[in-house]
């Protein structure tokens, strides 16, 4: 009977059959195994259920048939259920010991990358170390002796420290661990300067980098921008024959990024995921900054979605939402930013920062219609506790000067000099946003009108209790800008005067401010004044020698960089010296201006022209129908172009301003009423580039108007056409590239 129900308990599932019947049988099989499997000797229990279990792990005694198998089998089961269930036991033990927490793959990847960011904040519970000493092996400490009182200082001597470490054997005796301790313990500026002695130092003590050791140096050159370094770093990883981390890759990213050269981060990427590396977050945001550098945005959107869809693991986090509000401001997609920040907030349930609000106030302060919009987040922003600093209020300055606010912004500029806060001083990128709104103000003839007719107008800038944009006690003294006592510019020339005395007194007090991009947004606020050719030559410097390419460049190449006309364009003026065309400009004085005016001071400082430099007199050039001037600019730039300098911009981008550059010569002989040259131009032109109808409107305008046949036929040929009734309607073409009368956006402020 106990046979028949034991049988029948085998179909039934393991757990239960134990259960049941698991006790029963092992006091049988523990009574009975001295007499069947050790005869005439006494063995203890637990002897002689480790010597079955041995028996049924090589299958002894488990094969027989009949009964008496059926049994050696089942308790074979059961010492391995008790062994199994032993280790859980202590397992378990050892788990409650330790803290409830789950370690998750991301988890990881945050600890690690904190402990590869500068400046890491440590767990509070952890014991801080007192001294850098602390922080150092102990064969280190051994190693420096007297020396160590180096480290302990305020500012460590590294170079000294490391020069005395060498003189005491170096690593001799050491581990790779203790190397990692010291590289720890340094700033990433000693890292970087200590790299080189360092590498010998592990070399002659003959101990190989590991992983984390690569880690620190790349992330100390990646930080300091040396791209250069960090890719040397990675070849010699991969020479050594160290595997790198997701981590290694990053910094490899960055290099790229610093660089942006999408082509290599791409390959980067592709290695990385050949070699089962699955990227995280900081990779893909290094890509996506990669791209922005080299103003591929579309490749940025494409690889945001894919971080949105890809796992949660990747999803993106506040700073890339940053990046991507940095792309919106690039396309001057403010809708899309807003839209963005909403989707982060409301869908993401993510907390702006103060990162993510300078992102969103930049994207709307490159549209003049969103201007109520920057003042509305940057009064949020406030409200958040966040500290105003100065690339916030640059950008706030930069919205100013896109919408023609000259008050509000030299209102800002007052707060900033007169805060007493040497981290939100303008500095140079803040005074070309304040020419830049000294080009587009609005000049309004009646003050009363202007309160009236604008009551959608932000007051003063909310400022917080942190904040406040005030005068402080023993405060670093601030010389007084040169501003109007008028709270309200009404009048064109007393824009400019103004405008000629800030920069006046930035060439004096601060020169290191003036450079190029500075004197461009202050060539902007004479650009509809004929003393604009005054400052062109004066305020500008020519190439050097030293400047142009060398002749061993290849024919084709230098063909290839300077456009030169078509031998049917009727040649421009010859070049003439620059005392020859100063000569033909009228430098007395104007009884409009006050005895300061641009030609009556020498610029003490001088700075060389850009690509925007002869674009923004070209354009001033075609306002004033001053054609002699455009030719001696178009042959300025010619000569620009034979430059180093010229290769230094992306290939799109000189492409692009070269197209500018001919269409306003075109337009601005059409203008002058040239077509036959202007035609023969656009000829020549339409060889090289591609040009649209809409970039030479005055072309096709002053043909129609003229009836001028043969050049509509040309237009025709080169570009298409538009209908007449077009234009016959009203309707204002603009070249793709222009704004009308208001300035490009040549500052980054971010």
């Amino acid at each position: 009977m106990f046979r028949n129900r034991f049988l029948r308990s085998l179909s039934q599932p393991l757990s239960r059959t134990v259960a049941r019947t698991a006790p029963s049988i092992a006091a049988t099989a523990y009574s009975s195994l001295g007499r069947l499997e050790f005869p005439g000797k006494f063995i203890c229990v637990s002897c002689q259920v480790r010597a079955l279990a041995s028996q049924a792990r090589r299958g002894r005694g488990t094969r027989a048939s009949g009964f008496l198998g059926v049994i050696k089998r089942l308790e074979a089961h059961v010492q391995l259920i008790e062994k199994r269930a032993a280790d859980l036991a202590v397992q378990d033990a050892a788990r409650k010991r330790l803290p409830s927490f789950d370690m998750t793959e991301e988890m990881q990847d945050q600890a690690y990358a904190s402990l590869m960011t500068p400046g890491s904040k440590t767990a509070a519970f952890l014991p801080q170390p007192k001294t850098v000493s602390e922080m150092l092996p102990a064969p280190i400490i051994e190693r420096l002796g007297s020396a160590t009182a180096l480290v302990d200082t305020s500012t460590p001597l590294w170079s000294a420290i490391i020069g005395e470490l060498g003189s005491n054997g170096g690593f001799q005796g050491m581990e790779i661990m203790d190397v990692n301790c010291l590289l720890m313990s340094m700033d990433l500026k000693s890292r970087v300067e200590s790299t080189s002695v360092l590498q010998e130092m592990m070399d002659k003590a003959k101990l190989e980098p590991d992983t984390f050791t690569y880690d620190l140096l790349m992330m100390a050159h990646a930080q300091l921008k040396r791209p250069v370094e960090v890719k040397i770093l990675f070849q010699d990883l991969k020479k050594r024959g160290v595997a790198p981390t997701v981590f290694t890759y990053a910094h490899l990213l960055k290099a790229h990024s610093l660089q942006a050269n999408v082509e290599e981060a791409g390959n980067a990427f592709i290695e990385m995921r050949d070699a089962g590396i699955r990227p995280n977050i900081v990779v893909y945001t290094t890509l996506i900054q990669t791209c922005l550098n080299r103003r591929e945005v579309p490749t940025a959107w494409q690889i945001f979605d894919l971080m949105k869809l890809k796992s949660r693991a990747t999803a993106p986090d506040t700073h890339t939402f940053a990046l991507m509000l940095h792309a919106c401001a690039l396309e001057g997609a403010s809708e899309r930013a807003l839209n963005l920040f909403k989707d982060m907030t409301d869908r993401m349930k993510l907390r702006p920062t103060k990162e993510t609000y300078h992102a969103l106030i930049h994207a709307l302060a490159v549209r003049r219609d969103y201007y109520h919009e920057v003042w509305r987040y940057a009064t949020e922003m406030q409200q958040e506790g966040f500290r105003m600093d100065r690339r916030v209020l640059g950008t706030l300055i930069q919205a100013c000067g896109k919408r023609g606010d000259l008050t509000r912004a030299r209102m800002l500029i007052r707060h900033m000099l007169g805060s007493g806060k040497e981290d939100i001083i303008p500095n140079s990128a803040t005074y070309q946003c304040l020419f830049r709104a000294y080009a587009n103000a609005e000049v309004v003839k009646k003050c009363t009108k202007f309160a009236e007719d604008d009551p959608l107008e932000t007051p003063v800038p909310y400022v917080g209790p942190d904040t406040r944009l005030m005068k402080q006690e023993e405060s670093f003294t601030e010389d007084t800008l040169p501003f109007s006592q008028n709270t309200i510019l009404n009048d064109p020339l007393e824009i400019m005067g103004e405008a000629k005395r800030v920069m006046r007194w930035l060439c004096a007090v601060k020169p290191h401010l003036v450079d190029t991009q500075l004197m461009n947004a202050f060539l902007d606020v004479y650009c509809h004044h004929f003393k604009l050719k005054v400052i062109y030559y004066k305020a500008f410097t020519d190439p050097t020698e030293s400047d142009y390419i060398e002749l061993t460049t290849s024919s084709a190449e230098t063909e290839d960089l300077t456009p030169e006309p078509n031998a049917s364009v009727p040649a421009t003026t010859t070049t003439t010296t620059d005392t020859d065309t100063r000569a033909d400009i009228d430098t007395g004085p104007d009884r409009n201006t006050d005895g300061g005016s641009p030609d009556q001071f020498t610029f003490q400082t001088r700075v060389p022209r850009n690509l925007y430099t002869f674009q923004i007199a070209l354009n001033s050039a075609y306002r004033n129908r001053d054609l002699s001037f455009a030719r001696d600019i178009y042959n300025h730039r010619v000569k620009y172009l034979r430059t180093k300098q010229y290769l230094w911009y992306r290939e799109s981008e000189r492409k692009r301003l070269d197209v500018q550059a001919e269409c306003s010569l075109i337009n601005t002989l059409a203008r002058c009423e040239m077509l036959g040259e202007a035609a023969a131009r656009l000829e020549a032109a339409c060889l090289k580039y591609k040009i649209y109808e809409p970039d030479i409107a005055t072309l096709h305008i002053k043909a129609l108007q003229l009836d001028d046949f043969k050049t509509l036929r040309v237009i025709k040929e080169c570009v298409g056409t538009t209908p007449f009734r077009d234009y016959a309607t009203g309707v204002r073409f603009r070249p793709r590239w222009d704004d009308g009368d208001r300035v490009e956006e040549l500052s980054k402020t971010w």
